[in-house]
């Protein structure tokens, strides 16, 4: 009996052996570029578009490579993945952007009745309801309306 354990025991450890091996074996870490320097956020973005070569980005482009070239802006400059989207589809539409491409939305001002009865829902601790009203009068974003009602 003891001598059926001891084979029941090794079996078991080479299982989990094998089955680490495999798992590590899935690591996407040939994927990984250790000598790409990592994007740091802290860091105000700043654009050179000296810096950009947007030969590259045009071939890119007419490959279908949409992606790739968005991957290239940020590598070449150190502008976020919205703006680095918005520089891309610029020139994919024709356009030659010197700097990032930044559509800010209008802000639409509340009629003042509306206003004030945002207000007082807000006030009587109903912040929820005052954006979803402020939102519906005036287009704005979830967080557009909550950084407005939170400003009263």
């Amino acid at each position: 009996m003891s001598s059926a354990i001891l084979w029941i025991s090794i079996a078991v450890v080479i299982g989990l052996m094998l089955w680490s091996w495999s798992k590590r074996s899935e690591r996407p870490s040939s994927m990984i570029n250790f000598n790409q320097s990592p994007i740091n956020p802290a860091q105000p973005s700043s654009f050179n578009s000296a810096k950009l070569d947007q030969a590259q980005i045009q071939v890119l482009l007419s490959q279908g490579k949409k992606l790739e070239a968005i991957k290239q802006v940020r590598l070449q400059t150190s502008l976020g993945l919205k703006e680095a989207k918005d520089y891309v589809e610029a020139i994919e539409r024709g356009l030659s952007p010197i700097s990032p491409v930044v559509v800010e939305p209008t802000v639409q001002q509340l009629p003042e009745d509306l206003m004030r009865e945002a207000q007082i829902i807000a006030q009587q601790g109903n912040k929820i309801k005052a954006i979803k009203l402020v939102r519906q009068a005036t287009n704005l974003s979830l967080k557009e309306a909550k950084d407005m009602v939170d400003s009263w």
